[in-house]
């Protein structure tokens, strides 16, 4: 609801020719390999196709140790693209993917010692279609449409999975009158999945297909020419799980000059349920037996009664360029949160298992948290000459939740732990030469103390030499500053790698 992600890829029309790419790094098994060929099929069509291999090295544990995460993957496609009118546009593509990763898991059993760590391969492959025709009607007004279905499968002892995805999407923009652009759609998305069920991950009933409908309009209007505009609008949404959304939008954005832009909005938006919330059974850690305690475990289920998350968003926004090589965003924000998703504790039940009586302490999920995140967000752009760049950004951000029972949910405890506080990152870009660009970019993230996350400094460095009309040679360090840090923390039932440093040479070659 506060942010817009904009996913472009060249049409095949602006990648004619061939294309191949080599490179190795301190994190790869063997040196990976990228092409892609595009040419004309007649004056008003164009295509191209690409394939990429890969096998990545895995991380390491807190001792230095190999972590056992290895992956590959084997990836490949096509697009064409035809414009038989200056009114028309046909997109059609296709992906294909295939690859393995290993995975260290801790699998629960009923007998001594009760979790047993396995380093077992994962498989992973899919494919997707996808078409798109785009009409303009005329300088103000344009219609496109999408189709779209997709297909993944994922095989694994812990939990393999089937999905299909068909997606549909339209929209129209026009202007009504002289001071309203409008734009509005509708959408439509079957999913039908299928899963291998363990005793440590399941799903009830393991199969199912759900639908979700969807529609949005936005009106923005021009108070003040050039000058002052308001934007409203709504996205409302049908799914199988929590049923009817509406999710609405305000934002007025003032810029009385090309230096100054003051913006505020007021947004609400859902994170509806899912198969996770509603239909996924966990088995946890085990607790041992203890005297005359029986051997007891821990189960986390959903349940049909959850409903969406919901956040209210108030923004407020300030953007100054003094002049023209320097800017400054500053963006503030309060999100209060209903209804976050907790599980709750019920009354133990004992079972007969096969080395005697089991407790099972099961938690469902429910929707009794609240709370408010808060903070600030500045980015910095400066050209400080014609060929160096500087820019960085520095974000705080506060959490509160408050739930409103005991709980056993993780977010339970002290959330506001469970993310960094503090972020920050510069980066460097400086063109040396017409052939020599040095980049450079450095990140300080704090800790996160739930998560068993200490903060870190991170420095990335890299030299870019095109070497010829037709060779380009790159090279870089990941780093600098530290062998390994973590990143990220363990989950339910992996423990967590370290990323490593990394140092790595490519050579692209281009016809």
């Amino acid at each position: 609801m506060n942010g817009v992600i904009n996913i472009i890829t060249k049409s095949a029309e602006d990648t004619q020719g061939f294309l191949f790419e080599t490179g190795y790094s301190t994190n790869d098994n063997l040196p990976w390999a990228a092409f892609r060929y595009g040419d004309e099929l007649s004056d008003d069509a164009w295509f191209r196709v690409w394939g990429k291999w890969f096998d990545r090295d895995g991380g390491a544990f807190g001792n230095g140790e190999d972590f056992p995460d290895d992956w590959d993957a084997l990836r490949g496609g096509f697009r064409v693209d035809w414009r038989p009118s200056s009114d028309d546009e046909f997109m059609f593509k296709g992906n294909y993917f295939k690859g393995h990763a290993e995975e260290l898991n801790q699998f629960v059993v009923l007998t001594p010692p009760y979790l047993v760590p396995r380093d077992q391969t994962v498989g992973h492959a899919g494919w997707f279609l996808q078409g798109r025709w785009s009409h303009s009607i005329s300088t103000d007004q344009d219609l496109t449409l999408q189709l779209y279905f997709d297909h993944t499968e994922r095989h694994q002892d812990l939990l393999g999975q089937s999905v299909d995805t068909f997606d549909f999407d339209f929209q129209h923009r026009f202007h009504l009158g002289e001071d309203h652009e409008l734009i509005w759609g509708v959408g439509y998305r079957y999913t039908a999945d299928s899963n291998d069920n363990s005793f440590d991950i399941f799903f009830t009933p393991s199969s199912r297909e759900t639908q979700l409908l969807s529609a949005f309009i936005q009106d923005t209007i021009t108070l003040a020419e050039d000058e002052l505009f308001l934007t409203i609008g709504s996205k409302f949404e049908h799914n199988d799980f929590s049923g009817f959304e509406v999710q609405p939008n305000v934002r007025l954005l003032w810029a009385p000059n090309p230096a100054h832009t003051l913006w505020t909005a007021v947004s609400r938006a859902a994170r509806t349920p899912g198969r996770v919330d509603h239909d996924v059974g966990v088995t946890l850690t085990p607790i041992p037996p203890m005297g005359m305690i029986p051997l007891s475990l821990v189960t986390f289920s959903g349940d049909d009664g959850v409903v969406s998350e919901d956040v209210t968003a108030f923004e407020v926004g300030y953007r100054v360029r003094p002049d023209d090589n320097l800017s400054f965003d500053l963006a503030l924000f309060y999100n209060h949160y209903d209804n976050l998703r907790t599980a709750e504790v019920g009354a133990p039940v004992v079972t007969i298992g096969p080395m005697g009586p089991i407790v099972f302490i099961p938690a469902t999920f429910d929707n009794k948290a609240r709370g408010q995140v808060y903070g600030a967000e500045l980015a910095v752009q400066w050209r400080v000459t014609d060929n160096w760049r500087l820019a960085g950004s520095y974000s705080y951000t506060e959490t509160d939740i408050d739930p409103l029972s005991q709980s056993a949910d993780p977010t339970a405890r002290s959330p506001e732990d469970d993310y960094p506080r503090h972020q920050l990152n510069v980066r460097s870009y400086w063109d040396v030469t017409d052939e020599l660009q040095l980049n450079s970019v450095i990140y300080f993230v704090d800790e996160i103390q739930n998560r068993r996350v200490s903060e870190y400094l991170r420095w990335d460095v890299q030299v870019a030499w095109q070497a010829t009309e037709w060779m380009q040679v790159t090279a870089g360090v990941q780093n600098i500053l530290d062998g390994r840090h973590d990143e990220y923390g363990p989950t339910l039932n992996r423990p967590a790698a370290e990323i490593e440093r990394l140092a790595y040479l490519s050579l692209e070659f281009t016809f």
